[in-house]
Formats: structure tokens, sequence, C-alpha cells
């Protein structure tokens, strides 16, 4: 069984798997980025390669230094059976 690297782990950091909110993204060559205030601090924001840079909630996938790396949340089927 293969672990997954610390800064992906959540059994390590306590942000991973964190939601945030992003308001606005800005794009920096071919990356999509963002500043938000996180646990009482601002936070450089890195969108994973194929989420979308749109406003709303992001899970937080991983920490490289400064920096929390976010994905689309994964959607869930919402529908109820009667």
């Amino acid at each position: 069984m293969r672990n997954a690297p610390a800064e992906r782990d959540p059994n390590v950091s306590m942000d991973i798997g964190q939601l945030i909110a992003i308001d606005v993204w800005q794009r920096v060559g071919n990356a999509y980025v963002a500043r938000v205030p996180y646990r009482g601090a601002l936070w450089d924001v890195d969108l994973e390669a194929g989420a979308q840079p749109q406003a709303g909630q992001f899970l937080i996938r991983e920490i490289r230094g400064s920096r929390l790396i976010v994905s689309d949340i994964p959607a869930t089927d919402h529908t109820t059976t009667p």
C-alpha cells in the first residue's frame, strides 16, 4: 500500500479536504491563481489542472509551501427518492 505524499495527506495537514470560497481568479500564463483569506491569513491559491476557474467553493487538495492547491468539489447526486 502506497501512502499519499505529505503535502496531499489529510492525516498530516488538517487543511486537506477543507473548503474555501474564491470569488475571483486571475490568469497568469497558463495557470489560474487567487489570493484569499483562510484561517486568519491571506493565502495564495493555485487552481489544479482540469478545474474550472469560476467563483465558488473549492476543495483544498494540497499545500505547497504557502500555497493552497485547490480543485472543483466533486459532484454528488442530490436527488431524493420518495
